[in-house]
């Protein structure tokens, strides 16, 4: 079973959930459909932490490879 981190947030009626995953991958999910939105890969290791910026269409991720990266989405729901 792999450990997950989330973080909601709500934007224009829409829920959308993030996680970052034992697989090296973050996902984000359309909470009211279920589906996921974006699958991101580049981490070579477990990703610790997943995070939206509070204004803006970007995650950002920490990985136990020791690196942060900033992912900007390309729909905003």
């Amino acid at each position: 079973m792999q450990r997950l981190c989330y973080l909601v947030l709500k934007r224009l009626f829409c829920l959308q959930v993030t996680a970052g995953s034992a697989d090296r991958m973050v996902y984000i999910w359309n909470a009211s459909s279920r589906q996921i939105e974006y699958k991101l890969p580049g981490h070579l290791g477990s990703v610790n932490d997943a995070v939206f910026h509070p204004k803006e269409p970007i995650v950002a991720s920490a990985s136990s490879d020791k690196q942060i990266y900033l992912g900007e989405l390309s729909k905003w729901s």
